[in-house]
């Protein structure tokens, strides 16, 4: 294995430290939530879109926990429906997309897939 694979490994391998602490630790709060966001931001997005997508991820976690109700973005994201979402996502969530995904693998529940294949989300 060359350097950039021993590095991406241990870079990898602290995320999913990182990760496993947050759901061992239960429900984040809304500071943890922009901090997570941050902290996993690939697509480069700046601090204004950073709010945005923490905001969405806010809901996410509100709409699991509380029955809070999403739209027809967030829906097709929990929902795990890729193509409603690439077409019902703004300029932003366009980009965040693998955010999403990270948020709901490793910061809910193992059953949100459950909760989101319901008639209501």
């Amino acid at each position: 294995m060359n350097e950039m694979g021993v590095f991406g490994m241990i870079a990898l391998i602290a995320d999913m430290t990182s990760a496993m602490i947050v759901i061992m630790g239960g429900r984040m709060n809304k500071a943890e939530i922009r901090k997570y966001v941050e902290d996993n931001n690939e697509a480069g997005l700046s601090p204004e879109e950073l709010d945005h997508v923490a905001m969405c991820c806010e809901h996410i976690s509100k709409w699991y926990y509380e029955d809070y109700p999403l739209g027809s973005f967030l829906t097709a994201v929990v929902r795990n429906d890729l193509i409603n979402a690439v077409f019902r996502a703004d300029a932003i969530n366009g980009r965040a997309l693998k955010l999403y995904a990270y948020f709901l693998t490793w910061n809910l529940p193992d059953d949100w897939r459950q909760k989101a294949s319901r008639k209501e989300v």
